[in-house]
C-alpha cells in the first residue's frame, strides 16, 4: 500500500512540476532565438532583424498557448460564482498580499504587450481549495495578449509559494481568489 502512495505521489509531483517547467523550457528557447539573432545582425539590417523577432514572438505566444491549454485540460469546469463566500477567514498568501502582488508584478513581462494603448484591465481568478493548492486559473478581459500574460506569470510564479485556504468557522474550505490587473500605456 505504501508503495501505490509513493508511486501516485510521484506521478502527481512529476506531472505538475513538468507542466509548469515547460514556461521555463520555452523561455529558454526564445531566449537563444533572440541571442541568435542578436549576434547574426548586430545592428544591420533592421527589417530582417525585426521579422525574424516577430517570428519568435508568434512562437512564444504560440509555445505558450499550448501550454496554458495542456495544464488547464486536467481541470475541473467550475461555475465560480457557485462556491459559497461565506467564510469567517479568507484565503491568503504564505507572505501577504502584497508579497503576492509583488511577487506578481517581478515575474510579469509587459514588454511582450507592444503597440498597448491605453488602458487595459483583466481579473484572474482561481480556486483555493481546502489543502491550499491553486487550481483553475482564468484571466477575463478583452485584451487576449494581456490575459494570456496574466496566466504566464500566475503560472510561472505558483511553484514560488503557498496559500493557506479560507476557513470557516475554523475549518477550511475552498474559496475563489479574484485579482484585478490594470496597465496603463501612454
Amino acid at each position: 500500500m505504501k508503495k501505490v502512495f509513493l508511486t501516485l505521489f510521484l506521478l502527481v509531483f512529476t506531472i505538475y512540476y513538468s507542466q509548469v517547467s515547460e514556461f521555463a523550457k520555452i523561455d529558454k528557447i526564445v531566449g537563444e532565438k533572440y541571442r541568435a539573432i542578436e549576434k547574426k545582425y548586430k545592428k544591420k539590417f533592421p527589417e530582417e532583424r525585426q521579422q525574424e523577432i516577430a517570428a519568435v514572438n508568434k512562437f512564444r505566444k504560440e509555445s505558450y498557448k499550448k501550454a496554458i491549454d495542456f495544464i488547464q485540460k486536467d481541470d475541473i469546469n467550475i461555475d465560480f460564482n457557485s462556491i459559497p463566500r461565506d467564510f469567517t477567514k479568507e484565503a491568503e498568501y504564505e507572505t501577504g498580499m502584497s508579497g503576492f502582488r509583488n511577487l506578481f508584478s517581478e515575474n510579469f513581462d509587459a514588454s511582450e504587450l507592444e503597440g498597448g494603448k491605453g488602458t487595459i484591465k483583466c481579473v484572474v481568478k482561481f480556486l483555493i481549495n481546502e489543502n491550499g493548492k491553486v487550481s483553475n486559473i482564468i484571466a477575463e478581459g478583452s485584451d487576449f495578449d494581456f490575459n494570456q500574460e496574466a496566466l504566464i506569470t500566475f503560472y510561472k510564479i505558483s511553484e514560488k509559494g503557498k496559500w493557506k485556504p479560507a476557513e470557516k468557522d475554523g475549518v477550511p474550505v475552498k474559496s475563489v481568489f479574484q485579482m484585478p490587473l490594470t496597465m496603463n500605456f501612454e
